[in-house]
């Protein structure tokens, strides 16, 4: 009887450690996905506000244009 209980209880262990590796592979492919998403956003709102600063050294009524973008690119 015993040995019929070690056995379960070893193959719950593995079916249990087996179902572990798939959820944290899961997790794991899914944080890169969004680390990946985050640093394209990242680097897309630097080139934005890049182009925005830059927008605003032309001219005067620019400066304020670009003034108010960055503003609110800020709260984004």
């Amino acid at each position: 009887m015993r040995e019929r209980i070690n056995a379960a209880l070893d193959d719950l262990e593995k079916t249990t450690l087996k179902e572990m590796d798939e959820v944290k592979a899961s997790w794991n492919a899914s944080l890169m996905l969004d680390v990946d998403t985050c640093s394209r956003l990242h680097s897309e709102l630097t080139r934005l506000s890049d182009a925005v600063q830059e927008i605003g050294t032309k001219n005067k009524k620019n400066a304020e244009l670009a003034f108010i973008a960055f503003q609110k690119s800020d709260y984004i």
